[in-house]
């Protein structure tokens, strides 16, 4: 009688250990990391106009402005400095990266992706890098 009631006593213990144990691993699975949901897409306002100048092979440089609209849309006007031409227009919608931190305009040539920081747009290469070298600065647009 005695062996049984201990086995009991062990058998519940297991259980209630075994029962807390899953269900604190179910809260730490359910409650999203703090990392995971600040990115540059929720945590800065990024939607406004910025403005810089592109190096530019054979003219004066590229005036770049590109307006952010909150809805996803963009318009982007490009002038070439030193020509006689036209500013360039061009609108569309832009999408968000799984990251929240990149936008790509779509309706537009490569490299056409842009890093989203506080105050500023940073032009990717052709394969989604930041530019480096000296020149690199020059690929910042500047939140207006």
């Amino acid at each position: 009688m005695k062996n049984r009631y201990w086995l009991t006593v062990g058998v519940m213990s297991v259980l209630g250990m075994m029962g807390c144990q899953s269900s604190a691993s179910k809260v730490e699975k359910s409650l999203p990391s703090v990392a995971a949901m600040d990115n540059s897409q929720n945590s800065l306002d990024w939607n406004g106009t910025y403005l810089g100048t592109f190096p530019c092979a054979d003219c004066e440089g590229i005036e770049m402005s590109l307006t952010l609209l909150p809805e996803g849309r963009y318009q982007l006007t490009q002038t070439y400095l030193g020509e006689a031409l036209k500013p360039l227009v061009s609108q569309g919608a832009f999408v968000w990266n799984d990251a929240g931190n990149t936008i790509t305009l779509e309706n537009e040539p490569q490299p056409n992706q842009y890093f989203v920081g506080e105050n500023r747009l940073i032009k990717l290469d052709r394969f989604g890098q930041k530019p480096t070298g000296e020149l690199a600065p020059f690929y910042h647009l500047i939140k207006q």
